[in-house]
Order: structure tokens, then sequence, then C-alpha cells
């Protein structure tokens, strides 16, 4: 199949992703909900200030951008897996157009890794532990894959 067939495909494929994202309904509860007299609290009412107040939880959907962008960045992770660095760099760099992140930065590290090119896997190692430097889980990755970049920039 064409390169050019294949983009085609793949950026209808991302702009259908984004459509079908925009249109899910959005569930909003009445603001008369009544709450039936068995579900209600036994405190008595001298002791309500005693405890705080349930905290709410409020769920954010990510935006049609972060949608596309992320299903972008799992290609290219796929790329990567196949050994195929330079497609993954391609696609990664497009995710990081429509919306950036520290993940983004770190598979493009390890793209760069893959290549050889050391200097272009250190800087995307340095902005992944930037935006990711909250993160335990993530963090741990980046260090290693800072350790990595290290050691082969060392015995080169």
């Amino acid at each position: 199949m064409p390169d050019c067939l294949k983009k085609i495909i793949l950026i209808w494929a991302c702009l259908f992703l984004v459509s079908c994202a925009a249109r899910q309904p959005i569930y909003i509860p009445p603001d008369d909900v009544s709450v039936p007299e068995s579900s209600k609290n036994d405190v008595p009412e001298e002791d309500e200030t005693m405890y705080p107040p349930e905290p709410e939880i409020k769920i954010q959907r990510p935006s049609p951008r972060e949608l596309a962008s992320r299903n972008l960045m799992d290609q290219a992770v796929m790329m990567l897996e196949d050994n195929k660095p330079d497609e993954s760099i391609r696609t990664l760099e497009r995710a990081m157009n429509i919306s950036p992140g520290g993940e983004k930065y770190y598979y493009l590290a390890e793209a760069w890794y893959m290549k050889g090119n050391l200097g272009q896997a250190k800087e995307n190692n340095s902005l992944a532990a930037i935006y990711l430097k909250d993160d335990p889980k993530w963090m741990n990755l980046v260090e290693e894959q800072k350790r990595r970049i290290e050691e082969l920039s060392e015995s080169n």
C-alpha cells in the first residue's frame, strides 16, 4: 500500500475518532433528585458539624484533541515495538503538535535512543522528567531511561 494512502487512512481514522469522542452524550442528573429517607444518615443534627462534608468527585473527560494525541502516541509505541523508530518519531511529533505531554517525550527519547542519537534522546528524556515529575511510576521509567542513555554515551 502506498505511503500516501496509509497517511490518508490514518488521518481519516484520527478525525473519525475525534468526531466520535465529541459526540459522546453526557448524562447530567436532574437537580430535583430526592434521596429516600432510608438512605439518609442517622447522625443527629447537633453532631452533623463534627463530620466534614463528603468530597465531590468530578470526572474530567479528555478532550477530543487529547484523545487524538493519545491515539497517535499508542500507534507510535507499537511502531517502537516493531523496531521502527523513524516512523515512531514522525507519529509522536504529530501527537505533540496536537497535545504535548510527558509520556510522548519519554517515547521520543526512546525512539532517538533506538536510532543512536543520544543528544536528542537526552533532551527528550529531560523534558519527560519535567512533565512527569509528580508521577512516581513514570519517573522510575524516566530515570531508568536516563541511566541507559548515559551508559551508552559513556561507552561511545
